[in-house]
């Protein structure tokens, strides 16, 4: 997305210094007020437990409202996630690793509009899971695609250190080391404690990707 960004440089930095405050306090306030109401005993708690709290502590009206802020906020964070993992066949499809029409750019817009609408056909397609089995599945794949960018950072810095970049870890080789085995090493953490069943089904599904790759390769464009 970099490359779609305006002074990415400042426009990221400014993005993270202001959105993981709001984040930070959009869990913790709400939280803190419902364990220290006493309204529902914290042990009692499950997913999609805050509507509930908020109705406990202030009333229907608030648990109405939490629970259309919760949908208003998954709603702009599937089309947010929607947006960017387009960009991936789209990408490849330019590169030649996968078919052409995936590359096709709406001419009024810009926009990726086949892969957007392939990746909504497979978001669809997820639906059919529980909200519990969607998290486990994220948590490997989002990994796993994590602990490859950790390491592609982590290689370029060694081979390419003059490459352009619009920002860059400070510390050297020792800073891009720490940014990336810290987080690799919780990672790795999720992935050998989800449980046999959560695991059988995250290998399954990140093979899903390689036999994909392998069949959609073939009718790129590249030779």
């Amino acid at each position: 997305m970099l490359g779609e960004t305006r002074a990415p440089e400042r426009a990221y930095r400014q993005a993270m210094f202001l959105t993981l405050p709001l984040l930070v306090a959009a869990y913790f306030f709400p939280v803190a007020v419902g364990l220290a109401s006493g309204a529902v005993p914290w042990g009692e708690w499950k997913t999609g437990m805050l509507p509930m709290l908020a109705e406990a502590v202030g009333g229907r009206w608030l648990g109405h409202a939490v629970a259309l802020g919760a949908v208003v906020s998954t709603a702009g964070l599937f089309m947010s996630l929607l947006l960017t993992n387009s960009r991936l066949p789209y990408v490849l499809a330019r590169d030649g690793d996968l078919p052409a029409w995936l590359g096709a750019i709406h001419p009024r817009f810009g926009t990726p509009w086949p892969a957007v609408i392939l990746s909504t056909v497979c978001y669809t397609a997820f639906a059919a899971f529980s909200f519990t089995e969607l998290i486990v599945l994220n948590i490997w794949l989002y990994s796993l695609s994590l602990l490859i960018e950790l390491a592609a950072f982590v290689r370029l810095r060694l081979v390419e250190p003059d490459l352009p970049r619009p920002w860059r870890v400070p510390g050297g080789l020792g800073g891009a080391l720490l940014v990336a085995l810290l987080p690799s090493a919780v990672m790795l953490l999720a992935l050998a404690t989800a449980g046999l069943a959560n695991t059988v089904a995250g290998v399954a599904a990140a093979l899903t990707g390689l036999v994909a790759w392998a069949v959609l390769r073939s009718r790129g464009s590249r030779r």
